[in-house]
């Protein structure tokens, strides 16, 4: 039987959660370790605070360009992704706003 070795990235953060400024709380260590630079907004997020704008998206400009000259042609459209649970749950939203509101 073989044995599970966890990758060097999980206790290389191990180390780093335990050794780092360890007069902070454990919550801080890793805040800090994540580098999130204001804790209050992290911790009680709102809508506003976690809205960002969807076009910091590397080459979404395109990708809205390349649906609206493939709506102008009739032609059609292939959702795809991957199998986890984000991955469907995603694809499952752009394929119904593409089918609901295009």
């Amino acid at each position: 039987m073989r044995s599970f070795k966890k990758p060097k990235k999980d206790r290389f953060m191990k180390l780093q959660i335990l050794n780092t400024n360890l007069n902070l709380s454990l919550i801080d260590r890793l805040l800090e370790i994540r580098q999130v630079n204001d804790k209050e907004k992290f911790l009680n997020p709102t809508w506003q605070n976690s809205w960002y704008d969807p076009f910091k998206l590397d080459n979404l400009d395109k990708a809205v360009d390349k649906i609206i000259q493939v709506m102008k042609n009739n032609e059609r459209i292939v959702v795809f992704g991957d199998y986890d649970v984000d991955g469907v749950t995603s694809t499952y939203v752009v394929f119904y706003f593409l089918y609901k509101f295009l």
